[in-house]
């Protein structure tokens, strides 16, 4: 469950990184989420609602507070905004506009751009019904090269503890964060078997 693996992710930086949970913004009430999301035409995962009443994204988002990986983890309502942009985009591309993204039936409805690098985006499938969980997208705003990156939630927040848990976070101040996000991918091949299994670096 994602509030267990959440859990044990703020005993890991409690123990090893003091200080990071002030880096994020207080989470948003269920009311206050429904209301960001009301102009959409889709449901949010039930995941996707815990992850946003735990936390709203990281106060720094703007300049890539970085969350995992040079990937930011953006306020609700800025994850709204860019997945609107990128139906837009997506619609004048393809010229068809019920076809956002690949026929999947789990995606087909755009995935919402929870973790933002400057480039590029880790998205969480939106759709006509309200599931537990969906995979999670490496993606961009064009409508091919979508792949499962996590099949969770859950899975991201116990990548990070794993990570803690081996000595590769918290990654020194004066070190290179690209240099530790080859070893932070393994870990996430090794945890979430299920996922996309070849490292992106």
């Amino acid at each position: 469950m994602l509030v267990d693996a959440i859990k044990k992710y703020e005993e890991c930086i409690d123990e090893k990184d003091p200080g990071r949970l002030k880096l994020f913004n207080p989470g948003l009430t269920e009311d206050e989420i429904q209301s960001i999301i009301s102009t959409l035409s889709i449901e949010l995962p039930e995941e996707l609602v815990e992850l946003y009443m735990w936390r709203n994204g990281l106060k720094g988002y703007d300049y890539l507070e970085d969350f995992f990986n040079g990937y930011t983890f953006v306020p609700l309502h800025v994850a709204v905004q860019t997945y609107q942009q990128c139906l837009e985009v997506t619609e004048q591309v393809t010229g068809n506009k019920p076809r956002y993204w690949p026929k999947s039936d789990i995606i087909k409805y755009g995935a919402l751009p929870v973790f933002q690098t400057d480039k590029h985006y880790l998205g969480i499938a939106g759709t006509k019904t309200k599931e537990s969980k969906t995979p999670i997208y490496s993606c961009s705003c064009w409508p091919e090269g979508e792949y499962p990156i996590f099949t969770s939630l859950e899975a991201v927040f116990l990548t990070l503890s794993s990570c803690y848990e081996k000595g590769i976070l918290p990654i020194p101040e004066e070190e290179d964060p690209y240099e530790y996000f080859e070893d932070i991918d393994s870990v996430r091949v090794a945890v979430d078997q299920n996922s996309y299994q070849e490292s992106n670096y």
